[in-house]
C-alpha cells in the first residue's frame, strides 16, 4: 500500500538555498520535532512564572510599538542637477544619488561616517543597478579622482569594478579575481579596500555555499586581520566576527562559534545598518538553549529586548525574541502567557514578509493549545503553519515540517484516524532522515571541495617550480601512478570491508533466538518486579514484559506478521488482546527500541535472507520491498541501509 505524503514531498521537491545567512539565525529557534507535551515540574512552573515577570517588566507591547515602523534611513535629494534617480518596484519608492556628494565623501577617506554613507548609498541606489551601469559608475568615480588629493576614489573606482563584475559569472572566477584585487589592494596599502574586498568575497563564498574551503580560509585571515581594530578604523568587524561566527554555527563547530558571536556582541548603540549585535545574541541564545543552559538562554534573548540598538529591522528581531521566550515559556507549562507573547510577534513577521518565521510563530500556538487540550484550536494554527508554507514555499525553511507533522499526527490520533496519524508519523521520519541527509551531505561537500583546493593549491606551486616539460611530464606520471596505486588500494579495500560486513549482516539476520533479540548491552536486559523496594515503579522489564516479548517474537518468526505492510502497533496489541501501550512498553524495555525500529529489523532480516540467495539471481526491489512487509521502495531502501549500513543493491552486489 503506497502513502501519499503530499505535504512532506511539497516541501521536498521545492528545495532551495536559504537566501540569507540570517534566515538559518531566525529559523533554527524552533527547530527541533515536538513528539511529545514535556512533563512539566513545580520548578518548570516556577521558573516559568519568574521569568514571564520579566519579560512584561520590559512592556513588550510598547517596545514593539515604538519600533514597529522605524525611520527609513537614506542620504536622498530631490532630484536636482548633478542627481539621477531610480525607481526600485521591490521596495515601491525612487530612490537618489547625488554623486558629486557621493565623490566627496569618499574621497575624504575612510572612517565611520564613510561607512555608513556609502552603504546607504550602495544599497538606496548601486543595488538597483543593472552590471552595466554599475561598472559606469565606477568609471565617473575614477573620472572624478583627479578633482581630489589622495587615491581614494581611484580605489573605489577598483573596488566597485571587483565587486560588481562578478554578477552572473562563474564563481571560480570571480573568487580568483577578488582574491588578486586583495593582494593588490594590500601592495599599495588600501588596507581599508582591501577588507571590504575580503569582507565580500567570505559572505559570497560562506552564505551561498559557493565554496566553503575558501569560506573558511577568508574567515581565518579576516579574524587575524581585524582583531585589534576598532569600529571606526573597520566599521564591519562586528558583522565579520557575526558572520564567521554563523558559519561555524552552521557546520557545529560550536566551540568556535560561540567565542566569534560573543564578539560580535556590544552593549553601545550601533549604527542604523549594523545588526551583528541582535543576530548574535540571537544565535547565543539559541546555542545555550540547545545546550540546555535556559537561564543563559532567556539572559540572551532579553537582552535584545534591552538592546539601545535603534538599527534597521529593530521592531523583527524583537518580535523574533520574543517568540523565542514565548517557546521557552512553553516548556515551562504557561501555555497562555506564550500565546500572548506569539500573538505580539506574529503581526511584525507578516509585515515583514517573514512567512518563514511566522509559520514557526503558528507552529507555537498549535503547540501551545494542544498542551491546553484543546484539539481544534490546535488543528487550525498547524493548518495556518502549513499554509505560510504552501504560499510562500520559495521562503520556507523545507525542515518546517518537522515540527508540523506531531502536531497533527497528535491530532488525529486524538480523533481516532490512527490510519492519518500514521502517515504524518511515517512523513516525520522520512523529514528527519532527509534533514540528516542533506547536513551529510554539505559535510561531505566541504570535505570534497577542501580535497579538491588543497589539490589545486598543490598543482599550482608545483607547476611554478617545474622548469623544462620534462619535469612536468615525469611529476605527472609519478602522480599518475600514486594516485592509481591509491585508487586500487581504497577500491579492494572498500570491496573488503564490504564483503565483511555482508557476512556481518547474514549472521545478524539468521539470530532469530529471542535472547538474540532482546538488546544486551541495554540496562533494561534485568528483569525486575514491578514495584522496588521503595514502591516506585522500576525502568527494567518485568517477567510479564519478557513473556509478551516472547509471544511476539514467535509470532513475528513463525507467522512471520512483519510481511503484512497494513502491521500496527494498533493490530499487533488486537492480535494479542492486550493493550497497546503494554506492547510497546514490552518491546521498548526488553530491546531498547521503539516499534518502528522492531518491526522493521524482522522485515529487513527477511530481506537480507532472500538477497543472501543466489548471487546471480536478479532482484526486482519494488516487489522484494513489498513481498518482506515495506509500504514503498523509498522506506524499504533507508530502512535497510540504516540497519545494514549497505544499500540493497550493493548487498547484493558483494552477497
Amino acid at each position: 500500500m503506497e502513502i501519499n505524503h503530499y505535504f512532506y514531498n511539497i516541501m521536498n521537491v521545492n528545495k532551495c538555498p536559504l537566501k540569507y545567512v540570517i534566515s538559518l539565525c531566525l529559523t533554527v529557534w524552533a527547530a527541533g520535532a515536538l513528539f511529545a507535551q514535556p512533563v512539566v515540574s513545580s520548578s518548570d512552573s516556577a521558573y516559568g512564572r519568574a521569568l514571564y515577570k520579566r519579560i512584561m517588566r520590559l512592556n513588550p507591547d510598547s517596545l514593539l510599538r515604538a519600533h514597529a515602523d522605524p525611520a527609513v534611513y537614506q542620504r536622498t535629494i530631490t532630484a536636482e542637477s548633478g542627481s539621477d534617480s531610480i525607481y526600485s518596484r521591490e521596495d515601491k519608492r525612487w530612490f537618489y544619488i547625488d554623486r558629486n556628494e557621493f565623490h566627496r565623501v569618499i574621497a575624504a577617506g575612510p572612517s565611520y561616517d564613510t561607512y555608513e554613507y556609502i552603504y546607504a548609498t550602495y544599497k538606496g541606489y548601486f543595488y538597483h543597478l543593472s552590471r552595466e551601469k554599475l561598472l559606469h559608475e565606477a568609471d565617473l568615480a575614477e573620472q572624478a579622482a583627479d578633482k581630489y588629493p589622495g587615491d581614494a576614489l581611484r580605489n573605489e573606482a577598483d573596488y566597485l569594478r571587483v565587486w560588481y563584475n562578478n554578477l552572473g559569472r562563474d564563481s571560480t572566477v570571480w573568487i580568483a579575481e577578488q582574491q588578486a584585487a586583495i593582494k593588490a589592494f594590500q601592495r599599495k596599502g588600501a588596507t581599508w579596500w582591501a577588507l571590504r574586498v575580503k569582507g565580500h568575497l567570505f559572505q559570497l563564498t560562506a552564505g551561498f555555499g559557493t565554496s566553503y574551503p575558501v569560506a573558511f580560509a577568508t574567515a581565518e585571515e579576516l579574524i587575524h586581520d581585524i582583531d585589534g581594530l576598532d569600529c571606526r578604523q573597520y566599521p564591519f568587524s562586528g558583522n565579520m566576527y557575526g558572520d564567521i561566527g554563523l558559519l561555524y554555527y552552521k557546520f557545529r563547530d560550536y566551540e568556535a562559534a560561540v567565542p566569534l558571536l560573543k564578539k560580535a556582541t556590544r552593549e553601545t548603540p550601533g549604527f542604523y545598518f549594523d545588526d551583528s549585535n541582535l543576530k548574535a545574541r540571537n544565535s547565543l541564545a539559541i546555542y545555550y538553549r540547545q545546550s540546555g543552559d535556559r537561564k543563559r538562554s532567556d539572559d540572551y534573548f532579553i537582552s535584545i529586548l534591552q538592546s539601545p540598538d535603534t538599527i534597521y529591522a529593530r521592531a523583527v528581531y524583537d518580535a523574533v525574541a520574543l517568540a523565542n521566550l514565548a517557546h521557552n515559556l512553553t516548556r515551562a507549562g504557561l501555555y497562555r502567557e506564550a500565546i500572548g507573547l506569539y500573538e505580539l510577534s506574529l503581526p511584525i513577521m507578516i509585515s515583514d514578509n517573514d512567512y518563514s518565521f511566522a509559520s514557526g510563530i503558528a507552529v507555537g500556538m498549535a503547540e501551545c493549545y494542544m498542551g491546553q487540550d484543546n484539539w481544534e484550536w490546535a488543528k487550525q494554527w498547524a493548518d495556518t503553519a502549513t499554509a505560510y508554507i504552501r504560499e510562500h514555499i520559495h521562503f520556507i525553511n523545507p525542515h518546517r515540517a518537522r515540527q508540523i507533522y506531531p502536531i497533527l499526527a497528535k491530532y488525529h490520533q486524538q480523533k481516532g484516524d490512527a490510519a492519518t496519524a500514521g502517515k504524518y508519523i511515517d512523513s516525520l521520519s522520512m523529514a528527519h532522515a532527509d534533514y540528516r541527509d542533506e547536513f551529510d551531505a554539505m559535510l561531505l561537500m566541504r570535505t570534497r571541495q577542501e580535497l579538491l583546493a588543497e589539490k589545486n593549491r598543490s598543482q599550482h606551486e608545483r607547476l611554478q617550480l617545474q622548469q623544462t616539460a620534462i619535469t612536468r611530464l615525469v611529476v605527472f606520471a609519478v602522480i599518475a601512478v600514486l594516485v592509481s596505486m591509491l585508487i586500487y588500494y581504497l577500491y579492494h579495500k572498500k570491496k573488503a570491508a564490504y564483503r565483511e560486513l555482508v557476512e556481518k549482516n547474514k549472521r545478524w539476520a539468521d539470530s532469530d533466538r529471542l535472547e538474540q533479540i532482546i538488546d544486551p548491552v541495554s540496562p533494561n536486559h534485568t528483569v525486575t518486579e514491578e514495584k522496588g523496594e521503595d514502591g516506585n515503579r522500576q525502568q527494567g522489564p518485568t517477567e510479564k514484559d519478557v513473556e509478551l516479548a516472547a509471544r511476539i517474537h514467535k509470532i513475528m518468526v513463525e507467522g512471520q506478521i512483519y510481511r503484512d505492510n497494513s502491521l500496527s502497533l494498533a493490530t499487533l496489541s488486537q492480535k494479542l488482546e492486550v493493550t497497546r501501550e503494554t506492547v510497546s512498553r514490552a518491546i521498548n524495555r526488553t530491546t531498547g527500541k521503539n516499534f518502528t525500529r522492531f518491526l522493521n529489523e524482522y522485515r529487513v532480516k527477511e530481506a537480507v535472507r532472500i538477497l543472501s540467495t543466489g548471487r546471480n539471481h536478479t532482484v526486482n526491489f519494488d516487489e522484494l520491498a513489498e513481498q518482506v512487509g515495506f509500504n514503498s521502495r523509498v522506506t524499504f531502501h533507508r530502512a535497510f541501509k540504516q540497519l545494514t549500513g549497505l544499500p540493497p543493491a550493493e548487498f547484493k552486489k558483494n552477497s
